[in-house]
């Protein structure tokens, strides 16, 4: 039995797309091991038990407006404000990724934390509101 030339195409497509797919998810599986990787490697040695320090948000202040923190503890930043929140890692407009987050929408009453793994000086803003800034150090 001969197999038209229409079908012949639709077969060829069909199995270029299959493997197609397959390589499509053995790129997303890889990727997504790199990236536990480099999560698990920047927690590395943390202790379950650490030292949270808050930062809120209230009245367009943050306070406080500075922390000193021991590598391994968490930063938690929160929202009581009515007003949307789109908090960067960075100085506004040069932004850096800061425990695999650069930017995180905050509503109201809303919270996000990141373990401070990294050392040295930083400093977080909203992106919409500059002035409500804060800044944190990790020894």
């Amino acid at each position: 039995m001969r197999m038209s030339h229409r079908k012949k195409i639709f077969a060829i497509a069909a199995v270029a797309t299959f493997v197609g797919l397959g390589a499509l998810y053995g790129a997303i599986v890889a990727t997504s091991a790199y990236i536990d990787n480099q999560y698990t490697s920047l927690h590395q040695g943390c202790s379950p038990r650490r030292t949270t320090h808050l930062f809120v948000i209230e009245n367009d202040i943050v306070q406080p407006s500075h922390t000193i923190a021991a590598r391994c503890d968490t930063l938690t930043i929160k929202n009581m404000d009515d007003v949307d929140r789109m908090m960067a890692f960075g100085v506004h407009d040069h932004h850096m990724t800061y425990d695999g987050i650069e930017t995180r929408d905050l509503l109201r009453n809303q919270s996000f934390s990141v373990t401070l793994t990294q050392t040295g000086s930083f400093t977080f803003h909203d992106h919409m509101n500059d002035e409500v800034s804060g800044t944190f150090e990790v020894q």
